[in-house]
């Protein structure tokens, strides 16, 4: 019995794979580009997660100090040309000590993650619905 069973859905996948071949889907180059971008981006927001938290490894406090910034001598980050705000660069540098920084960074990334995630699934959205897609939203098509 259970060697039927195992031919009969070999026959239906061999079924399957040859009404796919028939039908020859058309790739959507669109989709496609859209894909790609977002793929970019994110390998783009992983690499530079982990480059910065090489950085951060490597780090020597003293050394971080000396780039931070300072307007006349006085420890003052400038916001504009004209606002500035005065802050302490040995409690900066203390906040950022592990393991905050770690967390810190990985919420930028995935921030900048979900963004991407975000304007890929919009375009492809508005892709699907101009190829006359019209997309179900709780069973309902949705208004975009």
């Amino acid at each position: 019995m259970k060697e039927n069973l195992g031919s009969q859905e070999s026959l239906m996948c061999i079924r399957s794979t040859i009404f796919w071949r028939e039908r020859k889907l058309v790739r959507n180059h669109e989709i496609q580009r859209i894909f790609e971008i977002a793929d970019d981006s994110l390998q783009g927001v992983l690499g530079y997660h982990y480059y910065v938290m090489a950085i951060n490894a490597c780090a020597n406090a003293i050394e971080i100090s000396e780039y931070l910034p300072s307007i006349s001598g006085q420890e003052a980050i400038p916001h504009t040309f004209t606002w500035i705000r005065f802050y302490r660069k040995k409690d900066l540098i203390n906040t950022f000590r592990p393991p905050f920084f770690e967390y810190y960074q990985s919420r930028i990334s995935l921030t900048a993650m979900i963004s991407v995630f975000e304007d890929a699934l919009e375009k492809f959205m508005i892709q699907l619905k101009s190829a006359g897609h019209h997309l179900l939203v709780d069973g309902k098509k949705s208004k975009r």
